[in-house]
């Protein structure tokens, strides 16, 4: 049975997963709406090894900005990978946030 550990070690980011043997494994990510009313979407930065580095080139992934009082989500699956996330918000501008810090997810074996 192959299981998957994420470490949420970012303020504000917390994670719901379903961890079922024989099933795809689904984590919902949310976090805390940042509420600039200037902000547009959040750029999901994914990189996909163990002990990786998350830079922010190309998002993996783009969340809608949810409205005044909906954190901001996203589901992914992971069932059988290792790596790291990290999210920016961006605003209507095009400008870009310094990433949030990372959130290692990690294939576990039993």
């Amino acid at each position: 049975m192959t299981r998957l550990i994420l470490a949420a070690c970012l303020f504000g980011l917390t994670t719901v997963g379903s961890v079922l043997p024989g099933t795809a494994q689904a984590f919902t990510i949310t976090w805390d709406r940042n509420n600039d009313p200037a902000v547009t979407d959040y750029q999901v930065f994914m990189c996909w090894k163990p002990g990786c580095k998350v830079v922010p080139v190309l998002p993996e992934y783009t969340v809608p900005q949810p409205p005044v009082g909906t954190k901001p989500s996203i589901t992914l699956k992971l069932q059988g990978k290792s790596g790291a996330l990290a999210i920016a918000s961006r605003n209507k501008n095009g400008q870009v946030s310094e990433l949030s810090k990372p959130v290692r997810f990690v294939k576990h074996k039993r």
